[in-house]
């Protein structure tokens, strides 16, 4: 599985980024698995498409993040063109890094209490 995915720019510089995280193993506050709140909830979906070209995922990938056992996160990054290459893949890395740890306490914060009944 890739864990990153870079898309089209926009001309200018700036490019979408698809980021693929494993979902944490544990529970939520109430007892639910976080992929059965994943998938459950409907959050667990994928903006790509499955096939094997470039920008495309893998059917597996897909299952997985329908499965809820993978979380994706969609981020921007903007490319700053008086980077050396190093420093490009560095402030990749970085606000990719970033937007996966947003993307996680989000839902974390999202899905607590998901399948409290009484």
């Amino acid at each position: 599985m890739s864990s990153i995915h870079v898309l089209a720019g926009n001309g200018s510089n700036l490019y979408t980024a698809v980021i693929h995280i494993a979902t944490p193993a544990g529970n939520n506050a109430v007892g639910v698995s976080w992929a059965t709140a994943l998938v459950n909830s409907g959050m667990a979906k994928t903006t790509m498409t499955a096939g094997t070209g470039p920008g495309q995922i893998s059917t597996s990938e897909k299952a997985q993040i329908e499965a809820g056992t993978v979380i994706e996160a969609v981020t921007q990054w903007q490319d700053d063109p008086t980077f050396t290459t190093q420093q490009r893949l560095d402030d990749f890395t970085l606000r990719t890094s970033q937007a996966s740890t947003d993307r996680l306490n989000r839902l974390a914060a999202q899905l607590t209490y998901f399948g409290y009944t009484q």
